[in-house]
């Protein structure tokens, strides 16, 4: 049975993984120009974002790989440092809808290069984690 914090990871991510198919078939059928279901989404993967992000940063794995593999805390800020970026990139896209700052087209586009960024930072975050971990289960052998 998984651990209660590595449960609650898991259903976090779970969420963000959810939030982002949905705003990403709506992205592109463009079939949704509604600015307000638009905004209604953004907060919602904004919140399960900063959710996710906490768990990763405070109750989750990264205090763990920092214990194991002190030498990576160079990585580690700076996957920390890309949470902010991506928080903040995506906190500026709702204030630009909510001020009419941006068109949905614009915010198409934003939340594109968004996604890519995304991306590539799970991508770092999680082969990082995958080695950290294997080298410690394989020095428990």
């Amino acid at each position: 049975m998984a651990s209660p914090k590595i449960t609650a990871l898991a259903e976090a991510h779970a969420r963000l993984n959810k939030d982002l198919d949905e705003l990403k078939k709506m992205s592109e059928a463009g079939a949704v120009e509604d600015r307000g279901e638009w905004l209604k989404k953004l907060r919602h993967l904004h919140k399960d974002l900063r959710q996710h992000f906490h768990f990763e940063e405070e109750d989750g794995y990264m205090a763990d790989v920092q214990r194991l593999e002190p030498n990576r805390e160079r990585i580690i800020h700076e996957l920390a440092a890309e949470h902010q970026d991506l928080d903040q990139a995506l906190l500026g896209m709702i204030e630009s809808l909510e001020q009419n700052r941006a068109t949905i087209a614009q915010t198409h586009a934003a939340l594109h290069h968004w996604f890519q960024a995304m991306d590539r930072h799970e991508h770092k975050e999680t082969g990082l984690i995958q080695e950290v971990f294997q080298r410690d289960y394989e020095a428990e052998d």
